[in-house]
């Protein structure tokens, strides 16, 4: 391929299929880390009818393929006769969030119990203790873990393509059959997905030293 042929195959893997996928991010991020983060919480403390609920949807969560949740959610939920975007949204929130429910559960824990016992000699109740004491902690030990999972969560975009939903990999598929140039485009492909998740890392990690030094009374490196 030519330069100008090059320059066309990123701005259309750009515009075509990195620009969908920010779209959907922010919410699919958002509502992954909220559900994730209550139903955790709601796990560790064991309670009752919602700690089972969590925990046979966790077991559904991590034994079915996300590929087939797509299809669940598509032409099952939806009907098929919804845009591929929301069915791709709610797919990836159900799936992470399931994830996410057991790295909270698994950081709370990890929280060194005379912390907790540290908050109830002072008369914190439960809920002050989780808030100032207990998840503070928790969420430096669980940062790296959850950093993971969304990063996860951004390469489990490239399966929507099975539902009509248009991003990267379906877009690079689409060019590579018009161009016949798989090795070129499939590459800027895989550059894009290795500059977002890259991207997302850095968030991260600048957002985990923030926290850390807030928590910790240390200045920012």
């Amino acid at each position: 391929m030519d330069f100008a042929t090059h320059l066309s195959v990123i701005k259309i893997l750009f515009f075509m299929g990195v620009i969908p996928i920010l779209k959907i991010m922010p919410i699919t991020i958002a509502l992954s880390l909220l559900i994730g983060t209550l139903g955790g919480v709601f796990r560790f403390y064991r309670v009752p009818v919602l700690h089972q609920v969590l925990g046979f949807y966790i077991s559904v969560v991590r034994g079915t393929p996300i590929l087939l949740l797509y299809f669940i959610s598509y032409f099952i939920i939806f009907a098929g006769k919804q845009d591929p975007k929301l069915a791709t949204i709610v797919t990836l929130v159900v799936c992470n969030a399931g994830y996410v429910i057991e790295i909270v559960k698994g950081g709370l824990q990890a929280v060194d119990k005379g912390q907790k016992d540290a908050a109830k000699s002072v008369a914190m109740s439960r809920c002050q203790s989780l808030y100032y004491i207990v998840f503070p902690q928790a969420l430096l030990i669980i940062a790296p873990a959850l950093v993971g999972q969304l990063i996860l969560l951004i390469k489990s975009t490239a399966l929507a393509s099975s539902i009509g939903f248009v991003e990267i990999t379906r877009t690079g598929t689409q060019l590579m059959q018009t161009l016949k140039k798989p090795l070129e485009v499939y590459f800027y492909v895989a550059l894009f997905y290795f500059i977002l998740c890259h991207l997302l890392k850095i968030i991260a990690d600048k957002l985990e030293k923030r926290s850390c030094a807030k928590i910790i009374g240390r200045p920012e490196e």
